[in-house]
């Protein structure tokens, strides 16, 4: 999967990009910065790992702005598990 350049979530929209030096600089394979309205994707890991990572992000931002309480371990099982479905049976939405 091609990722998108920008994604909307609660009806705010939030650029995507691809920084192949963020799992390097910041220990992290991607984070969601709220203040700048964007999700950043370390860009060097395997395009399956860069969607997962997306959806982690993605869950983060709809942890913030409805106020759900996951942790961090929440919001990652979620991902992953969210993520095998999708793959595994094939859904897109569209």
């Amino acid at each position: 999967m091609k990722l998108p350049n920008k994604i909307k979530i609660g009806g705010l929209y939030l650029d995507v990009i691809l920084d192949d030096r963020l799992a390097a600089s910041n220990d992290r394979f991607g984070e969601c910065d709220h203040i700048k309205g964007r999700i950043v994707i370390d860009g060097v890991q395997p395009d399956d790992h860069k969607e997962v990572t997306l959806l982690h992000e993605i869950i983060e931002k709809i942890n913030l702005e409805y106020e759900l309480g996951l942790d961090h371990r929440q919001i990652t099982a979620l991902a992953s598990c969210l993520y095998q479905v999708l793959k595994d049976n094939g859904l897109a939405f569209a």
